[in-house]
Formats: structure tokens, sequence, C-alpha cells
């Protein structure tokens, strides 16, 4: 009687009730947007396991506007690869799509699988697109793939191409990122449509390539690194919102390899000057300023706030000539980063150093060096920085390079060099060292 009393209790009766409300699966009740929205905050990989979860869910995630592949391990085998994108894009239901990205080593041997995930982007009107084929030592009878250049034709040039006929051209597409594929023929501004909605063009290591033209009314951010192997002609037509550049270049350690550009100004004056007074980031190689021989040609730099210079195998003198030649031409500077992890140190001056006035300046905040090897010229730098520059708060130095071994006296020499910096610093100023 005791026990069925229990039972009976309308307490007893309504954490039954309670109970049953908790195990039902509520979330599978709300509406298709509601799910979609859901997914939509996933990343691909877990978007696709919702499709385990119930039979309601199992169709959910093929809405997903964020085909990023980039999860796929890189040590898979290219087979592998192909057969789960082309798995997913086979039920993808047509949408709108945001981002396509793939990130493995491919070759031109997968021409018709990678043809097709472009045609599959352009038809669903992809805002971001990425292919990055690189990470694999390239070996004899390696090619690359050949991404097909009628993708950037005007509609009303465009033909069918046997190799790739179902390849449209870009309509939707904001960001575009390239790396280790091929552009072999001369992408100009007369046969290719004005990309209004592009706003960011990122291209490494994209081989023999010669020449870029691009109408890019909207563009804000151009990218572009390579090796010295080959020559690149690039223009980037009526593109006013352009405001980050980075022109990155491999020189090699041979005197006769040139970098991929046209050296000096007559590659950064001709090909930018229009954009360098508009810049707000700029990121480029010193090899570019190796033929200038008066850097007072140089523009005034009305909006840069961010300079990062790589030295690659460029004298670290140089270096310095052509960081205090841009911060004098900067006012509104804020960073600068020096990146001399691939160059020589020099224990004694070869040459002088001579620097422009950078005083007085009022808005550079930050130094960031990398490589740093107690180099008689980057200490002198930096002493005639502090010496010039009112708001300069930190100064944080790496000695970090790509090529150096574990010796002890390297070490101490940099931390002499930073005990005499320590001297001369203004008490505000805050002085990091990382050996």
């Amino acid at each position: 009687m005791a026990n069925s009393s229990v039972l009976g209790h309308p307490l007893f009766r309504n954490l039954k009730k309670l109970k049953r409300i908790e195990e039902k699966d509520r979330i599978s009740e709300l509406s298709d947007e509601l799910l979609s929205n859901i997914v939509a905050r996933l990343t691909l990989k877990e978007a696709i396991a919702t499709s385990i979860l119930s039979k309601r869910w199992t169709n959910v995630w093929v809405s997903y506007p964020f085909l990023d592949f980039g999860f796929l391990q890189i040590n898979y085998y290219p087979e592998v690869l192909v057969h789960r994108v082309n798995n997913v894009l086979e039920k993808f239901d047509g949408g709108k799509l945001d981002k396509f990205r793939i990130v493995h080593p491919m070759s031109e041997r997968f021409k018709s699988h990678i043809d097709e995930w472009i045609a599959f982007a352009t038809r669903n009107r992809v805002s971001e697109l990425e292919l990055n084929f690189g990470s694999w030592r390239r070996h004899e009878g390696f090619n690359n793939y050949y991404v097909p250049l009628h993708v950037f034709a005007r509609e009303d040039m465009m033909i069918s191409n046997r190799s790739s006929p179902n390849v449209r051209s870009f309509v939707s597409l904001t960001d575009l990122r390239l790396t280790a594929v091929n552009l072999s023929d001369p992408i100009n501004a007369k046969n290719t449509a004005p990309h209004l909605k592009l706003k960011s063009l990122k291209l490494y290591d994209c081989f023999d390539l010669k020449k870029l033209e691009l109408l890019a009314p909207n563009l804000v951010s151009f990218n572009y690194e390579g090796d010295y192997k080959k020559r690149l002609c690039t223009s980037i037509k009526d593109a006013p919102q352009l405001a980050s550049l980075r022109l990155s270049v491999e020189t090699g350690f041979e005197s006769d390899m040139h970098p991929i550009f046209p050296r000096g100004k007559n590659f950064i004056f001709n090909q930018f000057s229009s954009y360098l007074p508009k810049l707000e980031s700029m990121v480029v190689s010193v090899a570019l300023f190796e033929d200038m021989s008066n850097f007072m040609e140089l523009c005034v730099f009305s909006n840069l706030k961010t300079l990062v210079l790589d030295a690659n195998s460029s004298s670290i003198r140089l270096c310095c000539q052509v960081a205090a030649f841009i911060i004098s031409a900067s006012p509104y500077l804020e960073l600068l980063e020096l990146n001399l992890s691939s160059t020589k140190a020099s224990l004694k001056k070869m040459e002088a150093l001579e620097l422009p006035s950078m005083s007085p300046h009022k808005n550079l905040k930050e130094v960031k060096l990398s490589g740093f090897r107690a180099d008689v010229y980057i200490v002198d730098f930096l002493a005639s920085l502090v010496e010039c520059t009112d708001s300069l708060l930190k100064i944080n130095l790496s000695a970090y390079a790509t090529h150096r071994s574990g010796d002890d006296l390297f070490v101490e020499n940099c931390k002499i060099c930073v005990q005499e910096l320590r001297k001369i610093l203004y008490t505000n100023v805050q002085l990091i060292f990382h050996d």
C-alpha cells in the first residue's frame, strides 16, 4: 500500500512527465531554416557528422554553404581526397556557396575532377575560393594543375573550351587564393571581365605566370609570392580602394639570379605608383629596391600604418636604408617588422650606414625584428630609430633564424647587444628579447 501511494503521489507523476519531456528530441522539431542555421555554425566535418543523429538530420547539412575541405589530412592519397570531395558535392543542394576551399597536393593528372570542382563553385556563385595544391616536393614528371583561364573571361568572349567545357567565369567572387597552380597564358584586362566584387587576390607560387592585368575596382588586398626564375609583369587596373599590398620574392643566393619582378623602381613605381599613397599595409621584399639609386624618389605613404620588410638574401644594410626611407615618408606608421632570418650578419661595418632623418615621428609604436644576430647595422638603425621616435613603446627582438645552429657564442653576442640597446632606450620603451 505504501508503494502504491507513493507512485500515485502527484509529485511523482510530475517527475515522470518531466523525464519524458527531457528525453524528447526538441531540436529536431525545429524548422529546416533554424536547423540549417545551426549547422552553418559548425565546421564541414562536424556538419556532415550531424547526418547520423536521426532521419530528421540526414539531409540538413546538404545546404551547408562553407565547403572547406582543409580538414582532410594532407597525407591522404589524392584519389582518396577526390572521392571524398566528389561525394560531398553530389549531395549539395545547389544553394548559394559562401566558401570553397581545397588544401592538398594535387597535379594535372586530376584535371577533370578539379575542373568540375571549379565549375561547381562558379555555378553556385561562390564568394570565396581557395585552391592550394602545394606542400609536396616536386619531382621529375610532376605537372601542376593548369587553371582554365577562361574563368576570368568576359561573358561575351567566352567560348566552349574542350578541356574544361563546364567551367564558367566568376561573377560573385570576393576572395581568390591560388597556391602552386599554373597560370600559363597572359591574364589581361582586354579580355577579362571587370571583377566588380573581388576584394582580395592572393597568388602564391603560381608557375609560368608572366603577365597579370585585372580590372578590380573594389580590390582591397593584393598578395603575390614567387621565386626568382621568372619575371612577372603585373598591373591592377582601377583599384582605388587598394589598401594592402604584399610583394614577396625569393631572390636566391647567386648574383646571376634575378627576382621574379623587374627590379627596383621600374616595378614598384611604374606598376603601383598610384596606389602607394593610399596603402595602409605593405609587405615587400627588400630585393625590389636593390637597383634604386635615389631613395628620395619614394613617394609619401600618406596612410601606411603597417610595414613589413623581408630581407631574404639582401644585405642588412640595404634593409635598414629602405626601412628608414619608408619610415621618413610614412607619418602615420604604427608598426614596423623586419624579417632578417635568411640574411648574413655583419659583425663589423664594411660601408657607412647612411640614413635619412626619421624625426620627428609621432606614431610609430612597435618594432618587431626576427632573425636578430647582433648585426652592427641593425644596432645603429635601432639606436637612430629610438632617437628619432617620440611614440615608440616596444621593441621585440627574436634571435630565431631559419638556418641557425645552437651556438652559445651567437646567443651571447645577441645578449650583449641587447644590453647596449637597453642603455639608450627611454624608460617608457619596452625591449623584449627571445633567444
